[in-house]
């Protein structure tokens, strides 16, 4: 990634489109200035305007000599009507010129990050937030760079009017403006604050409003008639969002009414000093107008104006905090290279040695000295309850996580010895829960090697897990995407999709297969039937079993009971039942009732 181990700054936004965009950029700026001088111009413009009509009509001047204000001000109306317009095609060329850099940079980013970010909540948050739009976090920031620069040339250019003709009004409204400045900042500051609090609900308010709107729990929300609890919910965080906002908002307007009023009073004081100065002839009507309106619009630039746009910037700030962290977070060596050529390995063992591993963030050992040795192609099976640590000798084995205690080895060699693409090379998984690709039929299955496309290995697959059933019920064949999204797509049941998801794991010819509870959702007859099938088509093979049913556990040669994160029965299902007070025992007796 281009921003890798780069800490982005503020000024580093502008720098970021003249990199991209140097051409329309350098326009934006130059329009940008322009467009800041354009109140003081149309000032300064109608002043002369104003004092040449009252010439021409005392006789000091000639007619003609109106033409050049009167350019000058139609001049800038015509301008403030087409910059709009040139600001929105140069926001054209930067929006797809940012979408095109920035978007597959963040992409790549998100598929490298190492597998704990994505476990961990909060940092998952973080993730989302930053990579739904990127793009928008250095529009906007860089749109309240131009915005402070534009404020700045047009309270110095107004100022300059102001100073021009009367130097202590100058004097005075700047002695004013640091105040003002000062309680803008402490506004934008408490602004931001409250934006903090109001974006944790936000997002909060956007999980129910999911859970209320979406295809996905259409179904429960019919049958549990559960909408009107969830709605009186979403209306509470809505009512705590509203109200935090409106407290901050009604305080800003509060202190920044005062503040304007305050400088109002003291403008109605100097405009009547002014008016004094006029009416002694120290001032022309065209420049007392002048004065006069430039101090009224210094006074909308230097309360409400400045407020917001503090505020702005110190959200900004938050925004790019949040993408600097993203920026940091650490990536997992070769997570986007393919799989390794691993046809020629033969897997002679697994073996843990005294492994002890802890989630990140956490002190609760969830594998403690857990050990155990695997021989050859056999079929295995983990057994436990739930949150016993079976899971997780998964994710440590296939590399997800490197940082455990003890020794993990593959054919006696330490597992960290292995390249993250040789791990790929050599694991096929199906998780419980498997993704349910919505594309064909055919390439839901050959995306489980992206190095293979043999259509023999493919229809070999169809037939052993008895998929032609499903074909026949798709109207383009293998050809027929799946899923929702598309009008001529097929959605499958939940025990096709597993099938499906097998057929994947089959078709990559890994030399290790691992099912972490795939067919949970199942019944535990249905459950046992698709063990059944896949052991028979997979019996050449090296296999894993994760699973909490013993009736799919006991095809397998040996059963592991894994308890409290370490194994403490290893036997075949004979071996282990002999084993009357034996864990496994005693959670098949409870189960057995399901198969029978």
């Amino acid at each position: 990634m281009i921003f890798k181990s780069v800490t982005i700054k503020k000024r580093d936004f502008l720098l970021v489109f003249l990199k991209l965009t140097p051409f329309t950029t350098v326009i934006e700026i130059m329009n940008l200035l322009l467009s800041a001088l354009i109140p003081a111009i149309t000032t300064i413009a109608v002043a002369n305007f104003i004092d040449t009509v009252i010439n021409v009509f005392n006789g000091q001047q000639a007619q003609h000599a109106i033409i050049l204000p009167l350019i000058i001000i139609f001049g800038c109306v015509l301008y403030d009507y087409i910059r709009i317009a040139i600001a929105d095609m140069i926001y054209i060329f930067q929006d797809n010129a940012m979408k095109f850099f920035l978007r597959p940079e963040v992409i790549s980013k998100k598929t490298k990050l190492e597998y704990k970010h994505i476990e961990d909540k909060e940092v998952w948050e973080l993730i989302n937030r930053v990579t739904q739009e990127p793009e928008k976090i250095f529009f906007q920031g860089k749109n309240n760079l131009f915005m402070i620069i534009t404020m700045i040339v047009q309270i110095v250019s107004l100022l300059g009017i102001v100073m021009s003709s009367v130097w202590w009004v100058g004097i005075v409204m700047t002695l004013i403006g640091f105040p003002l400045f000062k309680l803008a900042m402490k506004l934008g500051k408490r602004t931001n604050e409250q934006f903090k609090k109001v974006s944790k609900i936000e997002r909060r308010l956007d999980y129910f409003t999911e859970i209320l709107t979406d295809r996905e729990h259409a179904q429960e929300r019919l049958l549990f008639s559960f909408s009107p609890k969830l709605t009186e919910k979403w209306l509470q965080l809505f009512y705590q969002a509203n109200k935090i906002h409106d407290d901050a908002q009604l305080y800003r307007i509060v202190r920044m009414k005062l503040s304007s009023l305050l400088v109002l009073l003291v403008d109605a004081f100097i405009i009547f000093i002014l008016m004094l100065s006029l009416r002694a002839g120290m001032l022309s009507i065209g420049m007392f107008i002048a004065v006069v309106t430039a101090l009224l619009s210094l006074i909308q630039r230097m309360s409400w104006e400045l407020a917001w746009m503090t505020s702005e910037y110190s959200r900004i700030g938050e925004l790019l905090n949040d993408f600097n962290q993203f920026v940091e977070l650490t990536e997992k060596d070769h997570a986007e290279s393919l799989p390794a050529d691993m046809s020629g390995f033969l897997v002679k063992s697994i073996e843990f040695k005294n492994v002890s591993f802890k989630y990140p963030h956490t002190d609760h050992y969830v594998l403690k000295n857990c050990s155990f040795y695997l021989d050859g192609n056999s079929h295995y099976a983990f057994v436990g309850v739930n949150g016993s640590g079976k899971t997780t000798i998964i994710k440590l084995l296939t590399g997800l996580y490197d940082d455990y205690e003890g020794q993990i080895l593959i054919n006696d060699q330490e597992l960290n010895k292995y390249s993250f693409a040789q791990l790929k090379g050599l694991f096929a998984l199906v998780f419980q829960d498997f993704a349910k690709y919505e594309i064909s039929l055919e390439d839901n299955i050959m995306i489980g090697n992206p190095l293979l496309e043999d259509n023999k290995q493919f229809e070999k697959v169809i037939k052993e897990l008895k998929l032609k059933e499903i074909l026949r019920s798709l109207p383009a064949g293998v050809k027929t995407p799946l899923g929702k999204i598309l009008k001529n797509s097929k959605d499958l049941s939940v025990g096709q999709w597993q099938r499906l998801a097998l057929a994947r794991l089959l078709y990559a010819n890994k030399k290790i297969n691992i099912l972490d509870e795939p067919t949970a959702a199942l019944d535990p007859m249905a459950e046992s039937e698709i063990y059944k099938i896949f052991h028979e088509v997979a019996k050449n093979k090296f296999v894993l079993y994760i699973t909490h049913r013993m009736g799919a556990a006991k095809i397998a040669d040996q059963i592991l009971v894994i308890d409290k994160g370490t194994i403490i029965e290893q036997g075949s299902h004979e071996e282990l039942l002999a084993m009357n007070n034996g864990k496994y025992a005693k959670m098949y007796n409870r189960q057995k009732w399901w198969y029978f």
